[in-house]
């Protein structure tokens, strides 16, 4: 299970995610990013599926871009983005965890939507959430859920509020914790590759790789070689800046080959 944390204030929303994508067998296939970020609307899509899905629900979103001018759009067209890319590869369910700011209602946002209708929690509690509609989650909601104590191995012994939380302590002991968790009847570990933080305020997106862990493509999660150390403890930081129409063909013809 992909491990994502929703983490939302009124000035900023934080998703923690990590990058390994397994077999049904617990075997790393490839370790790679599970956020879209869309930087001309200021918002980002964390997934959780089947990873072909990923992949075509890429495809989906670029070819709705034209149409997709502000978060609001996004949050308005996203049933019928994700109906296509369903339509387009029949498999498991996958969910989407939605980010951004609402000029429409003033405020950061952050919303769950699923392939299919399915149990979640929302703001109000527990509920069944539709088939591909966006629901408003609580402003602090993180997935696997750890054991109390493998929370406690990692030195998380309560809840925290997201004016607390700072994601490069709360959230790697988090993340750490979710790290510890089994497959409910593979028994292997799900949660590695590596500890991505994406930041999404008003002003644009950033991401940024907080923690690598020394996993290996074609072997399962093995978390004795933690202890060898974190291969490549913190890349260099991407900062994306939302651009309106104007700038993305200014910066187009800049890129443009001289003649």
């Amino acid at each position: 299970m992909t491990a994502i944390n929703v983490i939302r204030r009124d000035d900023r929303i934080w998703f923690m995610t990590d990058a390994a994508v397994y077999s049904q067998t617990g075997v790393i296939e490839a370790i790679e990013d599970k956020v879209i970020l869309l930087p001309a609307i200021g918002a980002a899509i964390a997934t959780r599926g089947p990873y072909e899905n990923f992949r075509v629900l890429q495809y989906m979103l670029n070819a709705s871009g034209d149409r997709l001018k502000s978060f609001d759009d996004l949050v308005e067209q996203l049933p019928a983005i994700i109906r296509g890319a369903t339509a387009r590869f029949h498999r498991d369910r996958f969910e989407l965890t939605i980010g951004g700011y609402s000029g429409a209602r003033e405020g950061m946002e952050t919303y769950l939507c699923f392939s299919r209708s399915a149990q979640g929690r929302m703001r109000d509690g527990m509920g069944t959430i539709p088939e591909a509609v966006p629901v408003r989650v609580p402003d602090l909601v993180g997935s696997p859920i750890p054991a109390p104590h493998q929370l406690a191995a990692v030195g998380i012994f309560g809840p925290i509020s997201p004016e607390e939380f700072d994601p490069r302590t709360d959230g790697m002991r988090l993340m750490e914790g979710q790290r510890l968790y089994r497959h409910s009847t593979g028994g292997y570990h799900m949660v590695g590759g590596y500890a991505q933080l994406t930041t999404i305020t008003r002003e644009g997106l950033t991401s940024e790789v907080l923690r690598s862990w020394p996993d290996r493509i074609g072997h399962k999660i093995d978390l004795s070689r933690d202890a060898e150390g974190f291969v490549g403890e913190v890349r260099a930081q991407a900062t994306v800046n939302a651009l309106n129409r104007q700038q993305r063909r200014a910066l187009k013809a800049a890129r443009r080959p001289q003649r």
